[in-house]
């Protein structure tokens, strides 16, 4: 909490456009009470110096649909955004990918059929979303730049239109890791 406590008090004269995320897809042993104790603390620190801010709260276990049903926020607090991350289905959006032990998985092709999970996993945030009356957001959703670049644009179309069909803002993820869409030099 010490850094949220730096980071509030650095930042609270930044215009309202600056977004903050608590926790970025919390993993491992930080889910259920654990994380909303977590949440809850930071949000207390936060409003201290920035009441106004909006954040952005990831549920548990790398931000999965799974566990929105376990996120507990502050009613009184509207001025918060849940972003959750959506990688389904694995075998395809991480083809080639060291870090999750896909690393010699290759020639994953696209398909229609594959998608119905991350269909599901929208349907399930918009339910828990009016639910609850907050909004989500689709924070993380991409595939490897080893999968066929006709299935990556296929992909790419499809999550996007899906989202914005449920009224879901979405962002493309990329960091260092092989998922970006243009080569930048």
């Amino acid at each position: 909490l010490d850094g949220w406590l730096l980071i509030s008090e650095h930042f609270k004269q930044w215009p309202q456009t600056l977004v903050f995320e608590l926790k970025n897809e919390p993993s491992r042993e930080l889910h259920g009470e654990r994380l909303n104790r977590l949440h809850r603390e930071a949000i207390e620190v936060i409003r201290r110096t920035n009441p106004e801010r909006i954040l952005m709260v990831d549920p548990g276990r790398w931000a999965s649909t799974d566990q929105l049903g376990a996120l507990r926020l502050p009613d009184d607090d509207d001025r918060i955004i849940v972003s959750f991350h959506c990688y389904d289905p694995m075998p395809f959006t991480h083809q080639g990918a060291e870090w999750v032990g896909l690393g010699d998985l290759r020639d994953v092709a696209y398909s229609e059929e594959a998608m119905a999970e991350l269909t599901r996993r929208l349907d399930d945030a918009v339910a828990w979303s009016r639910r609850f009356g907050r909004p989500v957001h689709l924070g993380e959703f991409g595939v490897t730049r080893e999968a066929r670049p006709e299935d990556r644009r296929r992909y790419a179309a499809f999550v996007s239109r899906a989202a914005e069909s449920r009224s879901i803002p979405w962002c493309w993820w990329e960091w260092k890791a092989g998922f970006g869409c243009w080569d930048g030099a």
